[in-house]
């Protein structure tokens, strides 16, 4: 028994070792680069201004400084903030994918620097963005359920279903808004995640 817990922990850790390989490959050394700098940004904010501030308020800091720092860069390497503002989308969609990042690096880092191995890396980072919003004793099995219903969907409903799923154990003044919010950061970031982790 005890043999085939090792086995299957040395497989999770394998696989999230592929997982973050294939993330860096598929993102490339500047938008790792912006995602590792924001990590730290945020843990330094965390530290300096939100010592006791709810969950809720953090989960998506990595997100607007990952875009607000993915937007400078690209300013200062061609000398241009029009650049950014005529391709604002595409912008936002990379910095998307650095606040992304971000939050696997901060999942990894609590998965094996705190030594919390024992789940699986994409059902962490789901913990991660619905940790605040969901009920504290219903916060595990959310996560699960969330990110089953991404990574297994295969009709395109995974919005929908992680909405639902939000919605059925959302904590107290959490509004629908804030719920379809969650939900596409939530979807996408799996994504992300999952196209990393299927990249050739």
């Amino acid at each position: 028994m005890v043999a085939r817990m090792r086995r299957t922990l040395a497989k999770e850790y394998t696989l999230t070792i592929i997982q973050l390989i294939n993330t860096f490959t598929l993102y490339g050394i500047d938008t790792i680069m912006l995602a590792a700098l924001t990590t730290v940004t945020v843990a330094i904010i965390k530290k300096l201004f939100f010592k006791k501030a709810s969950k809720k308020l953090l989960t998506f800091l990595p997100f607007i400084i990952g875009t607000i720092f993915y937007c400078a860069y690209s300013a200062i390497i061609n000398f241009s903030v029009a650049s950014v503002i005529n391709e604002i989308s595409a912008h936002l969609e990379k910095g998307f994918a650095v606040g992304a990042t971000s939050t696997i690096l901060y999942v990894v880092y609590e998965q094996f620097v705190r030594g919390d191995k024992s789940t699986p890396l994409s059902e962490s980072v789901a913990k991660a963005i619905l940790e605040g919003y969901i009920k504290s004793d219903e916060l595990s099995n959310a996560s699960k359920s969330a990110y089953e219903a991404v990574v297994n969907d295969v009709t395109g409903s995974a919005l929908e279903r992680v909405k639902q799923i939000i919605s059925e154990h959302a904590a107290e003044g959490v509004n629908e808004r804030e719920i379809l919010l969650l939900a596409k950061t939530l979807c996408d970031t799996l994504s992300h995640l999952n196209s990393a982790s299927n990249a050739n």
